[in-house]
């Protein structure tokens, strides 16, 4: 039985080691257990009896651990699982990082809460660049809705899947109204841009002019 128990709990810290997460578990009082590789290094202790008894207090700021604090005890009071929780975390001073994590409440053989398992990744990195995206599509369409262009995109059969730009104030237009509408019944009236329009959906027209009689515009097209 020894053996066997020797055996399982290799088995476990050679997982939960050699998992990305950060991973970690806690008694009733919030008080450190067990804690894989990655937990520790971002704890910055090298040996596992180094952590026993310990709790998030001894290692940041008051406030932080006030709350995670919170957090658990609420968990475990409840019994229910928090599961992929996206949250912003201060980390190491002005440091700052995004996490999804979970918090599961550890039971006995009772079914009574002893503590709790939790785990979390770092998606910084792709948080940052979501953020980048966003600011990069909010500057995009503030230069779009002050220059008189419009924007359009069709799908492979002609539908208006965009229509943005102040331009569309010439048409008497509004920002999406055409989406979803077909680009050639749109233009029925016009059949020299409807022509123009196929050729460009077949990637075969890269420029053109759309001359609508009132205006007459020098539309780019780009394929998708």
């Amino acid at each position: 039985t020894e053996e066997m128990l020797s055996r399982e709990r290799n088995l476990l810290r050679t997982l939960i080691d050699n998992l990305p997460e950060n991973i970690y578990i806690k008694d009733r009082q919030s008080q450190f257990l067990l804690n894989n590789a990655v937990s520790m290094r971002l704890l910055n202790v090298n040996r596992q009896e180094d952590l026993i008894g310990k709790t998030d207090f001894d290692f940041f700021p008051r406030e932080i651990a006030e709350s995670w604090y919170a957090q658990e005890q609420a968990m475990m009071a409840s019994g229910i699982p928090q599961l992929d929780v996206v949250e912003e975390q201060s980390w190491r001073g002005s440091y700052r990082r995004w996490v999804t994590g979970s918090m599961i409440p550890l039971r006995d053989a009772g079914g009574q809460v002893i503590g709790m398992v939790g785990m979390n990744r770092d998606i910084s990195e792709s948080k940052n660049a979501e953020e980048k995206l966003r600011s990069s599509e909010q500057r995009l369409r503030a230069i779009i809705s002050n220059i008189p262009v419009i924007l359009f995109s069709l799908d492979s059969s002609g539908v208006f899947t965009l229509s943005e730009g102040k331009g569309l104030d010439l048409l008497r237009l509004k920002p999406g109204e055409v989406v979803g509408l077909s680009a050639y019944d749109f233009y029925k009236d016009y059949p020299h841009i409807v022509e123009l329009l196929h050729q460009a959906v077949e990637g075969k027209l890269t420029r053109a002019v759309h001359d609508m009689g009132d205006y007459v515009f020098d539309v780019f097209y780009t394929p998708l």
